[in-house]
């Protein structure tokens, strides 16, 4: 498996997952492995309670991930926007303070300047 570049998220990559995690089966999702969850039968995601989701090719932790992700998704959609909010004010709250220092600074050194006579 090759290293793959990971680009910023837009918000439209952010709107497209939203979407696609909306438009799928509510959840729960659950996992159920055979010999861990079952005695016998099929391994299986068991989808909102009433359908089953079976994966063929998949190895238990693929179908674990693929399980979780129903709900994982939504959080960290909801996660990414609540820190990039955070992060734009932040920002603007640090250029208010850095142009109040610089304005407070020039003010000093104006009060402090030599008088010509």
């Amino acid at each position: 498996m090759g290293t793959r570049l990971v680009s910023e998220l837009s918000e439209r990559d952010l709107d497209l997952m939203e979407r696609r995690s909306q438009a799928a089966s509510p959840g729960p999702w659950i996992s159920f492995v055979v010999g861990r969850d079952l005695e016998a039968g099929l391994n299986c995601i068991e989808v909102g309670y009433t359908d089953v989701m079976e994966l063929l090719g998949g190895t238990v932790a693929d179908q674990d991930f693929v399980a979780s992700a129903r709900e994982d998704m939504p959080r960290l959609i909801s996660e990414v926007r609540r820190l990039r909010t955070e992060m734009k004010v932040r920002a603007m709250v640090l250029s208010s303070v850095t142009a109040s220092q610089v304005a407070t600074s020039n003010a000093a050194a104006a009060s402090a300047a030599p008088v010509a006579s």
